[in-house]
């Protein structure tokens, strides 16, 4: 479910996502937020914290915004 103010465009990006995150950093752009799931639901694959670090770098870069979602991070063994 997504909620999306009117006349806000709305992405959705399924897992698995390019290593890079090259498909996102090309269409990211000033005022983009990218939520981040980690680890990703279903699979339960972890990014690297030097992958989200690279990522918030690459977005600050651009303007964008980088939200990470680690509620379940607890659970991974």
């Amino acid at each position: 479910m997504e909620f999306v103010a009117p006349g806000a465009p709305a992405a959705h990006s399924p897992w698995p996502i390019d290593p890079g995150f090259s498909g996102i950093l090309k269409k990211a752009c000033q005022g983009d937020l990218v939520v981040l799931v980690n680890p990703v639901n279903p699979t339960g694959e972890e990014i690297s914290r030097d992958l989200v670090f690279f990522l918030g770098r690459e977005l600050f870069k651009r303007g964008a915004f980088l939200m990470i979602d680690e509620s379940f991070q607890d659970f991974i063994g």
